[in-house]
């Protein structure tokens, strides 16, 4: 029962995937060796001990970075969404008063 506990603890310092955002956590034991496992994507990773895998996963990359990125992009999909209903709503007025 420690081990559980000692993996539970771990979980609360995994830094969310890198590649999706979603939470992950230490999911079991392979041969000797500790797995992370993200719950959205699926991405993994192996390492010998849980430190080593807690450091290995939580410097891979900057999440900072990649969430502020994300945010950026949904911006702009949106900004770029309005645009186009904006440009839809002309041609169908414009469309409308040709007609009439």
């Amino acid at each position: 029962m420690t081990e559980l506990t000692e993996l539970e603890d771990h979980n609360n310092e995994l830094l969310p995937c890198p590649f999706c955002g979603s939470e992950v956590g230490i999911t079991h034991i392979y041969a000797g060796e500790e797995v992370i496992g993200c719950h959205g994507c699926g991405t993994g990773m192996r390492g010998d001990t849980q430190e080593h895998l807690l450091e290995l996963w939580n410097t891979r990359t900057d999440h900072i970075v990649d969430a502020k990125a994300k945010q950026e992009l949904t911006e702009y999909r949106n900004y770029k969404k309005a645009q186009l209903i904006q440009q839809l709503a002309e041609i169908v007025i414009r469309h409308d008063i040709e007609t009439n």
